[in-house]
């Protein structure tokens, strides 16, 4: 892991395409503010552990139902 300390106006750059700068502190709370290509998805990181356990979850219903139909047509 990579700690920066970054002042308001100050920014990051990752991969060059993405930069993240600080807009604001206030009390606890620091305001950012991304730029990225349209392309890149850019998700509050529990946003992106919920959607990821709703697709692995639709994913296991899916195998388990391939699987089920693949056993009673005796195709492998």
């Amino acid at each position: 892991m990579l700690v920066l300390l970054r002042k308001v106006g100050e920014a990051i750059v990752i991969g060059g395409e993405v930069v993240v700068s600080v807009a604001r502190v206030a009390r606890s709370r620091v305001y950012l503010t991304i730029e990225a290509p349209a392309n890149v998805r850019v998700d509050r990181r529990e946003i992106r552990l919920a959607k990821n356990r709703e697709h692995r979850g639709a994913g296991l219903s899916e195998a388990v139902g391939r699987k089920t139909r693949l056993g009673e047509t005796g195709q492998s």
